[in-house]
Order: structure tokens, then sequence, then C-alpha cells
């Protein structure tokens, strides 16, 4: 199979003051994350165990009906629970002990091999998200113009994706979002400059300005702006210096620790330059594990490229196929390729060009040649 490896294109933020107290915000049913399927491990019964991925700010120590070991990437736990585990004891670092009721959720009893994602918050910022959510468009104009930062997020955010109702509007989108950044909201300054990078909603295109703001909302502990800050030393792989490839790290990690998915990828591909392989696999599997179909295509690359130790065409093309399957056009066409060339698949014409003509429709080009090289 040909080979592709494409770029995918400070501190914590830690909410910890002695009186402050935490509350769970939700717990969620992740259908496409699949850890619990690949890693089985079961509890006292030998019945394989739910996965349960606790997001929260601080650093915590859990107890109860948990088996296997408890691993952490950022401010994400995943803990292995049996499916019918009742209770959690949270113990978040310098605040009060957490007892979880499991059985209050409606995704109870938790099935097996299944994922789910409980988010943790302090209560106080709980209780602002959930005032916002019941909050008329009416209502919410009068806080943003009050100077309400969350508002204003809130509102840019709305008029960015046509949410609440609104209308798609981009200078409204700014205009709001940037009052909500010049008060020091993280992912607020995060959206001012991306509005900079990419010359969107009237803001003329200028890159010192949006890596400015990208640098600010980095600095405030925002994953998001931790990687565009790597990209400004990873854009080209190929031309990387020493200097640009420890900078590029040294955003990466922390984008990372914050759980930014896309970090992860580009670590990948920068551990796979240094020849460090186990780790290019290892950061690729965090992502198409929790079902995101850019990291699981990037996994079946490492695993179906011939020139490594870790070759396996069956594997690679597992995970492949998820993401093709997922809609992403750099898997379709390296589908689309395999079953064109009987590359660990029974050559089958038409078959790669279906997958060959999903590619094209999501824009990846080498797929439109292919389809022009079969006359179709």
């Amino acid at each position: 199979m040909k080979k592709i490896f494409p770029v995918i294109a400070s501190l914590v933020v830690c909410f910890v003051a002695s009186a402050r107290t935490f509350v769970v915000n939700n717990v969620e049913v992740n259908e496409t994350d699949l850890t619990g399927s690949i890693h089985q491990i079961a509890d006292k019964n030998g019945t394989p165990c739910a996965v349960l991925r606790v997001h929260i700010p601080v650093p915590a120590k859990f107890k109860g009906e948990i088996y296997g070991d408890i691993e952490k990437s950022g401010n994400e736990y995943t803990l292995y629970i049996s499916t019918d585990a009742k209770n959690l004891q949270i113990y978040p670092e310098k605040s009060q002990t957490l007892n979880v009721d499991l059985q209050a959720y409606p995704c109870y009893p938790y099935r097996s091999k299944m994922s789910y994602v409980m988010e943790i918050v302090p209560d106080d910022v709980k209780s602002a998200e959930d005032n916002l959510d019941y909050l008329t468009n009416e209502e919410l104009m009068k806080k943003a113009e009050a100077g309400d930062v969350l508002a204003c997020y809130s509102l840019g955010s709305a008029y960015c994706v046509g949410q609440r109702g609104l209308d798609v509007d981009y200078e409204n989108g700014f205009k709001w979002l940037m009052k909500a950044a010049a008060k020091g909201h993280a992912a607020s300054q995060c959206e001012v400059g991306k509005f900079y990078f990419q010359g969107a909603g009237g803001v003329g295109k200028n890159d010192a300005e949006a890596f400015k703001w990208f640098r600010r909302a980095a600095d405030g502990g925002n994953g998001n702006a931790q990687f565009m800050m790597a990209t400004k030393y990873c854009a080209d792989m190929n031309a990387m210096t020493a200097d640009d490839m420890k900078n590029a790290k040294y955003w990466l990690n922390k984008a990372v620790e914050n759980d930014y998915p896309l970090a992860y990828l580009q670590l990948s591909l920068i551990h796979f330059k240094e020849g460090n392989i186990d780790k290019a696999v290892k950061s690729a599997e965090k992502v198409a594990m929790q079902g995101h179909a850019y990291g699981q295509c990037l996994l079946g690359l490492w695993y179906c490229n011939g020139d490594l130790d870790i070759y396996d065409l069956e594997k690679g093309l597992f995970w492949i196929e998820l993401s093709a399957e997922g809609g992403f056009p750099t898997a379709q066409y390296f589908l689309g390729d395999a079953y064109e060339n009987g590359d660990g698949r029974p050559k089958d014409i038409k078959k790669a060009e279906f997958w060959y003509r999903r590619a094209a429709d999501g824009g990846d080009q080498q797929a439109s040649e292919a389809l022009k090289r079969l006359g179709k």
C-alpha cells in the first residue's frame, strides 16, 4: 500500500481553591469509543467491564468497583468499572470527597465493553453554564451587553455556527467573542485568533495578530490554542529545525495535557519523524480508540507501512476501514486503493470506485485522480 504522512493541520487550567467544591455535570454514553472492545478488562465475575472516562480539571484519586489500572491523560482518567457498579468515590486534590451515585444516571446499568464520559466541574462553573442554557436570546443579549463574559462567549459562538435559532453572522460572532477575549476568556481568545488566521468575518488575514491571541489563550490553558501555537513550528514537517521541533513538542504536550485530540496526531507524526515508532503508534491509538476517524486513519497507515517492524496489513486495514466508514476522505481513498490493487482486500474495482468516489466527494485529490485513471 502507498504511504502517506499528512500533517494534521501554560499550564493546565486547574480550578483549585480551598473552599471550592465539584459536581458531576453529566454522564453520557460514547458509542464510538472502542476502548472497551479492544482492551477487555474483566470484573471479579469475569464479565468485561464498562469504560468510564472521567474528565476533571484537577488531580484526583478514585475508589469503587474499579478493575485494572487507572490511566491518566491530561484532565482525563480512564477507569474500568463493573456493569452494575453503584457508587464511585472521587477525591479531587484540595477539595471535598465527591460521592457519585452511578445509578442516578439514565445510562445505568452500564453495558459491558461500552464507554461512558463523566464530566466533573466546579459547582459555580456548572451553575453559570446552566443558567445561560435557560436564557432566551433576549436575556442572553442583555447579559452580554452588561459585560458578562460567559454570555459574550455564548452569544458569539451561537452567531458563528447558527445556534439558538440565530442566523450565521460572523461579524456579530467576532464582535461578541472579542468582548469576552478582551476580558481574558481563553476560549474566546482562541476563536478570535482563528478569525485573524483565516481572515473570516470581515477580519483581514493577519498571522501576527492571530498568534498573539493564540498565545494569550494558550497561556490561559486552552488546548485548541496550544495546538495552534504548535502549528506555527510544524506546519512544514520537512523544514523543521531543532528549535522548531522543541517548540512544537512543548506546545503539543501542553495541548495533550488538555486532551486536545489533534495534538496527539501531530505528536504521532513528530515521533515518527524522530524514529520513535512505539510513541507514534501510542499517540495515534489514543484518539483512534475514542472514535476519531482521523486518528483511526493515521493508526491504520502506521500498521500498513511495510517499512516498519509493526507492519500488520490486516490490523491496518481494520482501522482504515473504520475511519472510512466514519467519513474521513483520506481513509476512503486508501480503502479504495486496497480494493483496486487487491492489497489486503479481494480485488474489486466496483468497491474501489465506490470508495474513491466518496473520498473525491470529500475533497481528496488522490481519489479524483484515481477515478480518472479508472475512466470513471
